[in-house]
C-alpha cells in the first residue's frame, strides 16, 4: 500500500508566499501571494501551475479554471468597471460561448473568438437587441436589430445598415432595399 504524505506549511521565496497544503511533496492546494497577486484554489501537482481557484490581480477577480496560469476552460471575470464575464475562456482570453454584462447593463451573449464577439445577441439596456454576426465587436454581416416599433433584418458592417435589408415597422410600414452607411440608396 503506498503512504500518502500531506503536509501544511508555509513557503516565502523569490517575491512570493505560499501557505497551504502539499500532497507526497507537490503543491496542492492553498494560497498564492505575489506582489500583485493573489491566488486561492488548487495546483497542479507541477510547481505553482494553477488548476482551478480565484485569482485577484490588476484590479480583476477571475473564478475558474487555468491551463498553464492562463485563463482556459470555464470561467467568471469581474472587471475593474464592474463588468461580468462569465463563460469559457483560452489563453487568456473569451473564447467560445459565453456572456458578457457590462457596467451600463448592455449584454452580449453568444460566441467568443479571441476576445472577439463572433455571433450572438447584443441587449441594450434601452430594450433594443441585435442578434447575428459580428466582426471587430461591431455589427458586421447578417442580422436584425429590433427596437421598439420595428425592426431592420439584412446586412450591416460597422455597427451601419449596409447591404440588402429591410425595415419593417409595428404599423405595417416596410421598407425593402439596399443601405450604405445606414441609409437606404437603391
Amino acid at each position: 500500500m503506498d503512504r500518502v504524505s500531506i503536509s501544511e506549511s508555509k513557503v516565502i521565496c523569490a517575491g512570493m508566499e505560499f501557505q497551504g497544503q502539499f500532497v507526497n511533496g507537490e503543491v496542492n492546494n492553498g494560497q498564492l501571494t505575489k506582489e500583485k497577486s493573489v491566488y486561492t484554489g488548487s495546483f497542479t501537482g507541477q510547481g505553482f501551475q494553477y488548476k482551478s481557484g480565484t485569482l485577484k490581480e490588476n484590479d480583476q477577480i477571475y473564478t475558474g479554471d487555468f491551463d498553464n496560469n492562463e485563463f482556459s476552460g470555464s470561467g467568471t471575470l469581474v472587471y475593474a468597471d464592474s463588468s461580468v464575464y462569465a463563460g469559457q475562456f483560452k489563453n487568456n482570453l473569451k473564447h467560445g460561448s459565453g456572456k458578457l454584462t457590462f457596467s451600463n447593463k448592455n449584454t452580449f451573449k453568444g460566441t467568443f473568438n479571441n476576445d472577439q464577439f463572433e455571433f450572438g445577441t447584443y441587449t441594450f439596456e434601452n430594450g433594443n437587441i441585435y442578434e447575428g454576426e459580428f466582426k471587430n465587436n461591431e455589427f458586421n454581416g447578417k442580422g436584425v436589430l429590433k427596437w421598439k416599433g420595428g425592426y431592420y433584418s439584412g446586412e450591416f458592417a460597422d455597427d451601419q445598415f449596409d447591404g440588402e435589408g429591410t425595415i419593417t415597422l409595428e404599423n405595417g410600414f416596410v421598407v425593402k432595399g439596399r443601405f450604405k452607411n445606414g441609409e437606404l440608396v437603391q
